[in-house]
């Protein structure tokens, strides 16, 4: 058994960073481009207003996603996680308090990676093995790091840049002309704008579907 970690931090608003990333067998931007599959992915959350919204949203078209979940957030927050894990979503590793994997040492990002993967398991008894770390930043230990706890890293290739608070119209453009069969596509559930999410959602999934996508979880994708 993990010890139960109890944190009174609450979470920030979380800055979204674009770096150069480091290429590795063991990281994932998309899927296959044989299949007209593609997933959505959410990070920062569980947000104990946001994150139902979105989901409910997900709900209303039929469709399963992969929320990256932020520790500190699904200690504070554990409902709107349970709701999607229970209701068929996803579950990933996104480390403990949002902080870059590019330079902490080994023993903090092992701290960060498995008080992560221990609240999500107390919560809903399941073992992650997604992770995507804060920014899309690595260094090459925390490549070792997930290779040895049996993680496969998941990045992106659709950047709906929600996080600089685009509008929805210039969102929707993005991703109707940007994606492509086996993509990952990059969310949020723990912004300001959410609102410009959630509505954005509305409008690109059904268009999608309308082109013979289907929307599935991450490792569904993978697979």
């Amino acid at each position: 058994m993990w010890t139960q970690l109890v944190s009174t931090l609450l979470a920030a608003t979380l800055v979204f960073t674009p770096v150069t990333l480091i290429e590795d067998d063991n990281v994932y931007t998309h899927g296959s481009r044989e299949e007209r599959t593609i997933a959505l992915t959410f990070d920062d959350g569980p947000h104990p207003t946001y994150t139902d919204r979105i989901l409910d949203v997900l709900e209303k078209h039929n469709v399963k996603a992969t929320f990256f979940a932020v520790g500190v957030n699904a200690e504070n927050y554990p409902a709107p996680l349970l709701r999607a894990y229970e209701e068929g979503h996803e579950i990933g590793n996104h480390t403990y308090n949002h902080k870059s994997m590019r330079t902490m040492s080994y023993e903090d990002m092992l701290r960060e990676v498995t008080d992560t993967a221990k609240r999500i398991y107390d919560l809903t008894d399941y073992g992650v093995n997604l992770i995507r770390p804060p920014q899309g930043a690595m260094s090459a230990q925390f490549l070792s790091l997930a290779e040895e706890l049996g993680y496969r890293i998941v990045l992106w290739d659709v950047d709906t840049r929600d996080w600089a608070h685009e509008p929805v119209d210039k969102m929707v453009k993005n991703i109707m002309e940007s994606t492509d069969n086996g993509d990952i596509i990059l969310f949020h559930d723990y912004h300001p704008s959410v609102a410009n999410t959630i509505k954005t959602l509305d409008i690109i999934i059904p268009a999608l579907q309308e082109q013979g996508f289907r929307f599935v979880t991450v490792s569904e994708l993978l697979s």
